[in-house]
């Protein structure tokens, strides 16, 4: 049995005490993923169904997660669970029936991904303190502190765009409710009460807000070396050049357009103009 292996064969779900099905929670990186699933693992006591993220235990572990390992599927219960941590979608995990259970998805504007993509390589985001993983960070880090901004979300765009579009099938699964980080982010109250309306889970009003108002977090200024850096949307208007955003708005056009996020008509009529 392999390393990986045998961390899968030894590790081991909480207990629950729910007979209910097993809901999940998708989102990306730098997409208010860590918000969403601090405060869903905040509620989830509350109705009995722990919550759960084998994604955080192979980063703690040092283990790359993206990983596809042996026996991996034993660890989706059908039900007792919340499942979160996934920023893509995790195809190498066989979760058993996930077209059958209810799940969310937290989506952010692409552009604003990059900019904090660039800030999260480049100073605050946690380096594993073992494993492959630690291995890959550094190098990462490495990278982002020799690229300007712009150079930076030129080069690793496509890393973004592969990992969003992992969820194009899920998409067409049901029980799925998508909400973007530009509209939650300023009433998370309202956010947490539609997924708890979402998943049938009932939980008194006073606990929700108390959890909401926790995490209602917003930097009197922008630290660039901080988790949570600035977490008002159109940051990347401030960072990037014009000519980057324009490359960004074609890049991710039809991203952009279909989960309604407006773009610059000026670029399109720039690149139409000619023809």
């Amino acid at each position: 049995m392999g390393e990986y292996e045998k961390f899968i064969n030894e590790l081991e779900l909480p207990p629950t005490q729910s007979d209910e099905p097993s809901v999940y929670a998708f989102s990306l990186h730098k997409s208010g993923s860590t918000l969403l699933y601090n405060m869903l693992a905040e509620l989830a006591p509350y109705v009995g169904q722990p919550y759960f993220s084998i994604q955080d235990q192979f980063f703690s572990n040092g283990i790359p997660i993206n990983q596809e390992i042996a026996g991996m599927e034993r660890l989706f219960n059908p039900k007792g669970y919340l499942y979160g941590g996934f920023r893509f979608f995790p195809k190498h995990y066989k979760i058993p029936d996930l077209n059958r259970h209810k799940k969310i998805l937290l989506i952010r504007n692409p552009l604003d991904v990059m900019v904090s993509m660039y800030f999260s390589r480049k100073s605050s985001h946690i380096i594993p303190d073992k494993g492959k993983l630690k291995t890959r960070w550094l190098k990462m880090r490495k990278e982002a502190l020799e690229l300007s901004i712009d150079e930076f979300v030129r080069k690793k765009n496509q890393i973004y765009l592969n990992k969003l579009l992992s969820y194009k099938n899920m998409l067409n699964q049901e029980n799925l409710l998508i909400f973007r980080y530009e509209d939650i982010i300023y009433s998370k109250k309202d956010f947490l009460l539609d997924i708890l309306n979402f998943y049938g889970w009932d939980v008194d009003s006073d606990i929700v807000a108390n959890i909401a108002d926790k995490y209602d977090v917003f930097p009197e200024e922008e630290d660039k070396t901080g988790h949570i850096r600035q977490v008002h949307p159109n940051n990347y208007k401030k960072h990037l050049s014009k000519e980057t955003q324009q490359f960004l708005e074609e890049k991710f056009e039809q991203i952009l357009l279909a989960f309604g996020y407006k773009i610059n008509a000026q670029n399109i009529y720039n690149n139409l103009k000619n023809y």
